[in-house]
């Protein structure tokens, strides 16, 4: 099973299940072309610089962080 993250979008209200191929996606979307993006390696730093508290918030996941502060010593 993969490992994935509840994430709730701000707009919305929604919650859904995401996985990694979903934050990327979300990180790196409508981004110029010398962009560059954002890998399952940094992930977490262009969650916090470009969605974390602006479009989306993490809740939690299963099995793993729950805060922010917790995510910070979490290796994928």
């Amino acid at each position: 099973m993969s490992r994935t993250w509840l994430v709730k979008d701000l707009e919305s209200g929604d919650v859904s299940n995401w996985t990694l191929t979903n934050i990327l996606h979300e990180i790196n979307r409508d981004r110029s072309d010398e962009w560059t993006p954002y890998d399952a390696s940094d992930w977490r730093e262009g969650w916090d610089q470009w969605c974390e508290g602006y479009t989306h918030t993490i809740w939690l996941t299963r099995g793993g962080w729950a805060s922010a502060s917790e995510r910070e010593n979490d290796d994928e």
